[in-house]
């Protein structure tokens, strides 16, 4: 369920400022940017502006605005640049995890913070009883200088590493 609560500054109504909580538990970024887009249409019609359809040149000048990305939902266009930024403002550093013998599981990367990117933190997201069993950790990616390379627990991960996990017997 999402739900915008405006709360308007009472100083100057004709430039009042609104800010909007989000809250929300969405299966998908497209639902999300849907329900913005609607959400945003209204917001734009009930305060008298229409929105048109941009030129590629305004564009251009909208994209170099800072903390700014335009998007079309409705064409489905522009979001693997939200996305990224999303994924630079939120400080949040993507994981794969490779078991044995197999190819890395790309489809559900361990999310960690970018203060807490270690490889005893990424073994404390799993399981919190996994980095007393750990010997060593694998690792593919630009932390390491080479590919794969074993490292320890305080060995600290980037963005995008593989990571394999190997217990002691």
């Amino acid at each position: 369920v999402i739900q915008f609560i405006r709360q308007a500054d009472n100083q100057d109504p004709a430039h009042s400022r609104f800010n909007y909580k989000l809250c929300c538990v969405y299966d998908s970024l497209q639902q999300l940017l849907v329900k913005l887009s609607q959400v945003f249409w209204r917001w734009q019609m009930s305060h008298g502006h229409a929105l048109i359809t941009r030129s590629l040149h305004e564009l251009d000048i909208i994209y170099k605005i800072p903390h700014c990305v335009p998007i079309s939902a409705h064409h489905k266009w522009n979001f693997d640049d939200l996305l990224e930024k999303m994924w630079r403002y939120l400080n949040l550093i993507r994981i794969y995890t490779k078991p044995k013998g197999q190819l890395p599981d790309y489809g559900a990367p361990v999310i960690l913070h970018h203060d807490r990117r270690s490889v005893e933190c990424f073994c404390n997201k799993l399981h919190k009883t996994l980095i007393k069993e750990l010997k060593y950790a694998v690792v593919w990616g630009s932390s390491v200088k080479h590919n794969p390379q074993r490292v320890g627990k305080d060995h600290v991960l980037n963005d995008e590493d593989i990571v394999q996990l190997v217990k002691k017997v």
